[in-house]
């Protein structure tokens, strides 16, 4: 299959700096920020018409901060000085939605090659340098047809999920109140009552040559169990010795202490991990998805 960079595909324009009118008028034009990238609940407008116009067959790219890589297609409107808008040089080649759906596969790759110390900022070079499948446009509608029926599916799969979540949470109080204010009189303890709370050491494996999975905070899943580390991580019994770790037998609770606090999931072999993480070792007295029923209902209020 040939391959074509993307810079030979479309040309970049950086937005710039709206001003905003707080009564619109039938002269305001929408104004396209990062948070319109993923919805349309709070649009803003301006009267301001010297700033870069997107039309609804360019792709959007958030370029700065926290979501930098973060990929829109579809909308009209001035565009902020925090997004690109990327434009077909030549329109009849590509399809506006197979180009947003192929950038949206390179989110993470685009993320992990940002620069800026402080604000993360799309690199160029990263950018430019991409390879796009050159296919014809009807195998890229093709293409991109199934690939956002799949999205649809992924995302009513994500909801059913968060209501599935929503009800064990409800459940859970119904039947045992809410932990914190025990209106229905249990006995308590503390956790580490019921639990062997591992901290980790501070010391950071140099190598990686064994079959224990070595977990950081991006392999947990709130609420599920985890099996195998992302990055394919894994020690061995000389490298566990090394770091100085302590194996943590399937079963138990690991819990992030640092960035999303409190997301929890149960290891379903044995583990070390990293000294983002915390593990509870659930004794006899106690069961770990009571556990981590009664973590979520602390993360949550």
């Amino acid at each position: 299959m040939k391959f074509e960079k993307l810079k030979n595909i479309v040309e970049i324009k950086k937005g710039k700096k709206p001003s905003f009118v707080d009564t619109p008028n039938e002269n305001s034009v929408r104004v396209l920020q990062i948070d319109d990238l993923r919805n349309d609940n709070t649009p803003k407008f301006t009267n301001d018409k010297s700033g870069i116009f997107a039309k609804e067959n360019d792709v959007l790219i958030a370029w700065d901060g926290a979501n930098a890589g973060t990929i829109g297609y579809g909308k009209s409107g001035y565009i902020g000085s925090t997004i690109a808008l990327l434009r077909k040089r030549q329109p009849e080649l590509y399809s506006t939605t197979f180009i947003g759906i192929f950038l949206q596969s390179q989110s993470q790759y685009l993320r992990g090659k940002t620069t800026g110390s402080t604000i993360p900022h799309i690199s160029r070079k990263a950018l430019d340098d991409l390879e796009v499948p050159v296919i014809s446009v009807t195998d890229q509608l093709h293409i991109a047809n199934l690939l956002s029926k799949a999205e649809n599916l992924i995302s009513q799969r994500k909801e059913s999920i968060r209501l599935l979540d929503e009800y064990l949470k409800s459940t859970f109080l119904e039947m045992f109140g809410d932990p914190v204010r025990n209106e229905k009189g249990w006995e308590k303890d503390k956790v580490i009552a019921f639990t062997d709370c591992i901290v980790p050491g501070r010391d950071k494996p140099k190598s990686f040559t064994g079959n224990t999975p070595w977990f950081t905070t991006e392999d947990l899943n709130h609420k599920s169990y985890v099996t195998k580390s992302k990055k394919g991580l894994g020690l061995s019994v000389e490298e566990i010795k090394e770091v100085r770790a302590r194996v943590i037998p399937a079963g138990s609770v690991l819990m992030t202490c640092v960035g999303d606090l409190g997301v929890i999931s149960v290891c379903k072999e044995n583990c070390v991990v990293n000294q983002q993480l915390h593990a509870f070792i659930c004794k006899q007295e106690i069961n770990n998805l009571f556990l981590i029923n009664m973590f979520a209902i602390f993360k949550y209020e």
